[in-house]
């Protein structure tokens, strides 16, 4: 899966590490970016206290399930799994 790290070398390593954790970052930010935007103006339902908290997860679940931002927030997750995947096999293989 990660054949291309077998072959290199120590710093081509921590190079390849440091330009992952820089993807990682960028990744997480659009993530927040795309949470903010599901859930937005739902804070009013925090006035009714416990009914208000099921309707407010509710209504993030279906924007999650049936948005194109939920595909997207989708796919930036999944990339950001296979990117700490990447990290974690390569910080091993500097160990």
């Amino acid at each position: 899966m990660f054949e291309k790290y077998n072959t290199m070398n120590q710093e081509q390593l921590k190079d390849s590490l440091k330009e992952l954790e820089i993807k990682y970052s960028h990744l997480k930010k659009r993530e927040k970016s795309i949470e903010k935007q599901l859930r937005k103006n739902l804070y009013w339902w925090f006035i009714l206290p416990l009914f208000g908290f099921f309707i407010f997860n509710s209504i993030v679940i279906k924007r999650k399930e049936n948005t194109p931002l939920g595909d997207e927030l989708f796919s930036v997750k999944s990339n950001m799994g296979f990117i700490e995947l990447e990290l974690k096999f390569i910080k091993s293989k500097i160990i």
